[in-house]
């Protein structure tokens, strides 16, 4: 498991609490947050495209196989408001939420 997957896999259970923090995911991991930030930078990536990118894993995910609302999946991925996340969506994905459903 690379590092990247580590660090989603932490992300995951913090999101319907609110966005999580890389101090969050650094305590659940038990690693210094400026560690994390550098083993993704070498990964290529970064904390915030980590999380953006579990956030649309998800998002997908939940949309095309479950019966939850809108603004279910919304809270779930920790978003203040479902137009946030359907801003968001559209962003990720370049398709709407509807479109996707239907």
């Amino acid at each position: 498991m690379s590092f990247t997957e580590k660090v989603s896999r932490s992300i995951t259970p913090l999101l319907n609490l609110s966005t999580p923090l890389l101090d969050q995911v650094a305590e659940q991991l038990n690693i210094a947050p400026w560690t994390i930030g550098r083993n993704l930078i070498s990964e290529g990536g970064s904390f915030q495209k980590v999380l953006n990118d579990t956030r649309r894993d998800l998002a997908v995910s939940y949309v095309n196989s479950t019966t939850l609302s809108l603004g279910e999946v919304a809270y779930l991925l920790g978003f203040g408001s479902s137009t946030a996340f359907q801003y968001a969506f559209k962003r990720w994905t370049g398709q709407t939420l509807g479109s996707l459903r239907h």
